[in-house]
């Protein structure tokens, strides 16, 4: 989690992927070189990103399958 905060954090900073990318937008020489490799690099972030969340996401459906093993458990046993 703290990677995706990270890297959004740095993405969008003053002096960030995302700001860089607006001042390349301003100036169509410099996109002509530029842009292009800094929109591969963000797509290589952004996909980074995504399979962290994926992970994590997994991670939470393991741990709220455990928890309904055990609560479903738990009332089992306490019976009617």
């Amino acid at each position: 989690m703290s990677t995706i905060r990270a890297t959004a954090r740095s993405m969008i900073a003053e002096q960030g992927s995302i700001g860089y990318i607006v001042d390349l937008l301003e100036d169509p020489e410099d996109a002509r070189y530029n842009l292009k490799p800094e929109i591969e690099a963000l797509k290589k972030t952004a996909n980074k990103c995504l399979t962290s969340a994926t992970a994590i996401t997994a991670k939470f459906e393991y741990w709220y399958l455990v928890i309904l093993h055990l609560k479903k458990t738990s009332l089992s046993k306490r019976g009617p």
